[in-house]
């Protein structure tokens, strides 16, 4: 009822904007890493999907809308391997749980956040 429009209507001051991490039917160790660091920065507002999704985001977004709003995710990453297109990553931004656009690139080299030393500080 009025509580549920309540949290609904427009604030002076927006939530956070919650990411929504998923692999698709076929995804590579490149892909699963970089899913995972983007999970890592973007932490205490984001959900990270570790199991494989039917998903195909360009032919039919309808699924990926539907996990967006029940998580309740304005911002999404989807990572996919395949022959055709190998480590293939989609990054993309709802609004009103529809897709408003995404982004496709293809990842040729990453270097995992968990690789770099903690100790080394940088700095003089």
């Amino acid at each position: 009822g009025r509580r549920f429009l309540a949290q609904r209507e427009p604030k002076l001051v927006e939530n956070p904007r919650t990411a929504l991490l998923a692999r698709g039917q076929k995804s590579s160790a490149v892909v699963n890493e970089l899913l995972t660091d983007l999970f890592c920065l973007k932490k205490p507002h984001a959900k990270h999907f570790r199991r494989h999704n039917a998903v195909h985001p360009w032919e039919d977004a309808t699924p990926l809308e539907f996990l967006c709003q029940k998580n309740d995710a304005s911002l999404f990453g989807f990572g996919t391997h395949s022959k055709k297109r190998p480590h293939n990553l989609v990054l993309g931004r709802c609004f009103d749980h529809r897709i408003l656009d995404m982004y496709e690139f293809g990842v040729e080299a990453s270097a995992a956040m968990a690789g770099f030393a903690r100790g080394a500080g940088g700095g003089a």
